[in-house]
């Protein structure tokens, strides 16, 4: 059976994101769709920062932020958090 990423990260919360090696390239509609099974609608909207900051802002906060209304403490915070 294959171990997804969110599936380890799950099962060791304290690891950081640069545990896991840089060439695990990261499918954003299967962590989209797995939050949505295992996240409440508020932790789903910070999901969508994160996935919007990576994609879309081009890791741009300042980007991110405007673009939901946020500010760049609240989004850094976040994004903390999530890695």
């Amino acid at each position: 059976m294959k171990v997804t990423r969110w599936q380890q990260l799950k099962a060791a919360p304290f690891r950081q994101a640069y545990f896991f090696p840089k060439a695990i390239s990261v499918n954003w509609y299967k962590v989209r769709e797995e939050g949505k099974r295992r996240l409440s609608p508020k932790a789903q909207l910070k999901l969508e920062w994160i996935i919007f900051y990576h994609t879309q802002a081009g890791k741009n906060a300042k980007a991110t932020a405007t673009h939901f209304g946020i500010t760049r403490k609240t989004f850094h915070k976040w994004l903390k958090r999530y890695n």
